[in-house]
């Protein structure tokens, strides 16, 4: 009489080794991907798209409007301490960085005092210092880019890259143009509480459609 033993067969899909094993672990414990309309717990604007009716009207963003009221309140709080400590000039400078605030604040709430519209034709920057605008067909590209802001920060812009001919169009010639810092060069993001890298793909998009 023979004896003899019979073999189980595993699957090799059910046998998994050390290193199989804790690979599969960090594939099922990776999280999944969110809309990319939340991010890091927060809800993040949707870049629009080009609607039907024209024009597309972005308002300033909520949080630049808060900022400008809280600068203002601060600087007018640090110029009355200043003032009752006897120091006149630096209170007079610290009374108009609050009135500059302030006044940005009031005409960022108030409506078509400062908002970004985009047309057929081209974008036009409403400002309470200096409105401009640009035709689409002026406009060679956006760039998003960085200026200085302060001593040692930067700021996010977006850089408007004109035809050749068009460029000196749009530099500022006045005295107060250039003591106020106009530049027709630079687009500010925060419209419609859109981010720099969101307000260059949205001009983008509509210089591509009414620009060519």
């Amino acid at each position: 009489m023979r004896f003899g033993c019979t073999a189980s067969v595993i699957p090799s899909s059910t046998y998994l080794t050390p290193q199989v094993f804790q690979q599969k672990r960090r594939l099922e414990g990776r999280p999944r991907r969110v809309p990319t309309d939340v991010q890091y717990g927060r809800w993040v604007t949707p870049v629009p798209e080009i609607p039907d009716s024209l024009p597309l009207v972005l308002r300033p963003s909520r949080r630049g409007t808060i900022a400008a009221f809280a600068a203002g309140i601060l600087f007018g709080v640090v110029g009355l301490v200043v003032a009752v400590s006897g120091g006149v000039l630096v209170a007079i400078f610290c009374f108009g960085l609050a009135g500059v605030g302030l006044f940005g604040g009031v005409m960022g709430v108030m409506p078509k005092r400062s908002e970004l519209r985009l047309d057929d034709q081209g974008l036009e920057v409403v400002s309470p210092v200096k409105p401009w605008k640009a035709a689409w067909g002026e406009i060679e590209r956006f760039e998003q880019d960085t200026i200085p802001s302060g001593r040692f920060g930067s700021a996010p812009v977006v850089r408007v890259v004109y035809r050749d001919g068009f460029g000196a169009r749009h530099e500022a010639t006045s005295l107060a143009g250039k003591a106020l810092g106009v530049d027709e060069h630079l687009v500010v993001p925060g419209y419609g509480n859109l981010t720099n890298e969101q307000l260059c793909e949205l001009l983008s998009r509509f210089r591509k459609r009414f620009g060519d």
